[in-house]
């Protein structure tokens, strides 16, 4: 019994720990400028050719992203200190960035480097307009990420015809093809042209409860929609 009470306190307190950070911290941010080292801040604006790195944090404190290649890890919340612990992290460095130019790199390199496992992070949420957020994540005094919710600027990048999903036809899951933004938003509609899902957690499309027949499915990129037609076997 006392073995089963322990277990039970260790769960409660995990679940207060998500339930003790702002609901402001689960968002998609880009990250608008960044300080290393105690030098001067990196504008994203001023990178050439353009690029916009992304963070995606979700409930659970996993998270996961976009500079060049992707990323993923996952926080611990420490309630003690209200810091963000780094327990993983992993940088995806397989062919998702082809030949990319040296800025990107350099880029790449820098925002790497603030990942550190076993590391606290302070973060620091503002709010200077209506529907505008800023998130600052601090390593130590001069390594800051200062993330906005909304993208540094426009993405030339994203052609919406480029798009695809996969595989299709599909019983089960759906697949995006890579975009230089993530995905903000998937609908999708029957032939009716009822809503049937909508989702903003877009790790996967988990369309398996779906009766077989052809869907349409929105996607929502940078603020730009196009529509695919899938087949649910």
């Amino acid at each position: 019994m006392r073995k089963i009470l322990l277990l039970y306190g260790l769960l409660v307190a995990s679940i207060s720990y998500a339930q003790d950070l702002p609901e402001d911290l689960f968002d998609v941010w880009y990250l608008h400028s960044y300080e290393y080292d105690l030098g001067p801040y990196v504008e994203i604006v001023n990178i050439d050719p353009p690029i916009n790195p992304t963070l995606i944090i979700y409930e659970t404190l996993e998270f996961e992203g976009l500079v060049c290649n992707d990323y993923l890890g996952n926080f611990i919340y420490n309630e003690v200190d209200d810091t963000l612990l780094l327990e993983t992290f992993s940088p995806c460095l397989c062919g998702t960035c082809v030949n990319p130019p040296q800025s990107h790199i350099d880029l790449e390199n820098d925002y790497f480097g603030y990942f550190e496992i076993d590391e606290d992070y302070e973060y620091t949420l503002l709010f200077p307009e209506t529907d505008e957020k800023i998130l600052i994540l601090s390593l130590a005094p001069g390594f800051d990420l200062t993330f906005r919710n909304h993208p540094a600027l426009s993405n030339p990048d994203v052609t919406l015809d480029q798009i695809t999903l996969y595989p299709n036809p599909t019983t089960d899951l759906l697949n995006i093809s890579k975009v230089a933004f993530p995905v903000e938003r998937i609908s999708i509609y029957d032939v009716l042209g009822q809503n049937v899902y909508t989702s903003h957690q877009l790790k996967e499309i988990d369309v398996s409860t779906l009766p077989a027949g052809i869907y349409t499915v929105e996607i929502t990129v940078d603020g730009k929609k196009t529509t695919k037609k899938i087949l649910k076997q």
